[in-house]
C-alpha cells in the first residue's frame, strides 16, 4: 500500500490474493481503483486496466461474468471490457495465449522498474512465474536499455 504506482499496487493485490476467489471478488473494486484514480494519461490507465483485467482472467478461479458486474462503475472499464471481448472472438486460445504471456512479460517488467533491487528469484515469487522468465525479460530491458 506504500507505493505510488496505483498500477504496481494492483498488481501486487491480485498477484497476493490469486488464490482468494472470496477476497477477489469482496475487493476487486477496491483493487483495481487504484489503477482507476492514478494520474496518468486515459491511454496509460487504459493499458494498465487491460494488463490487470488479462492477469486475472489468466486465474480461471474466478469468471469473467462476476468480474464485469463488480467492476461496472469504472469509469473506463467498459471501453477496457470491449477492447478485451473483441480480443477474445478474434483468436480465443491464441489471444489468451499471448495475452496472458505479454502480461506476464509487462508485470514482470514493471515489477522490475519499481524494484531494482530485487533479484529475479524475489520477482519470480511476486509474479508467481519462472525465475528464466524473469531472468530473460530482465536482459531484453537491459538490451533496450543499451541499444
Amino acid at each position: 500500500m506504500q507505493f505510488r504506482s496505483g498500477f504496481l499496487k494492483t498488481a501486487l493485490l491480485l498477484m497476493k490474493h490469486r488464490k482468494e476467489r472470496e477476497f477477489l471478488l469482496d475487493n476487486l473494486l477496491l483493487i483495481f481503483n487504484f489503477v482507476e484514480a492514478e494520474d496518468v494519461p486515459e491511454s496509460v490507465r487504459v493499458e494498465y486496466l487491460k494488463l490487470a483485467l488479462r492477469y486475472l482472467r489468466s486465474l480461471r478461479n474466478i469468471r469473467p461474468e462476476e468480474v464485469k458486474s463488480k467492476l461496472q462503475s469504472l469509469m473506463t472499464f467498459n471501453q477496457v471490457w470491449d477492447v478485451l471481448a473483441e480480443e477474445r472472438a478474434e483468436g480465443y486460445e491464441e489471444g489468451i495465449e499471448k495475452g496472458i504471456e505479454k502480461g506476464a512479460r509487462e508485470v514482470i517488467a514493471s515489477l522490475i522498474r519499481h524494484l531494482p533491487d530485487a533479484n529475479d528469484e524475489t520477482i519470480a515469487n511476486l509474479s508467481s512465474k519462472p525465475v528464466e522468465l524473469v531472468a530473460q525479460v530482465r536482459r531484453e530491458m537491459s538490451m533496450e536499455k543499451d541499444g
